[in-house]
């Protein structure tokens, strides 16, 4: 299984765009890169937990949650070069 870092104080429940899936989704920020990432699961749950040291909490997630796995509208999102 494939995990990534967030940060539990920044999921936030939104909506996908794309007119194909609507989908309702979890935003929250990767620790690694400090950018949003959305998951399918709006209920995410933590494999593991712990503190940073400026006492945040960070969750350990599955990464396979990730939405554009799964959204039929992934590639309208990729940032063109």
């Amino acid at each position: 299984m494939n995990t990534i870092e967030i940060y539990a104080d920044t999921r936030s429940v939104g909506r996908c765009r794309d007119n194909a899936c609507g989908k309702r989704i979890l935003w929250a920020e990767v620790v690694a890169t400090g950018k949003k990432m959305c998951f399918d699961d709006t209920e995410l749950v933590a494999i593991r937990t712990r503190y940073s040291p400026d006492r945040r909490l960070i969750e350990e997630v599955d990464l396979d949650e990730n939405h554009w796995k799964s959204c039929p509208g992934a590639a309208n999102f990729k940032k063109r070069k």
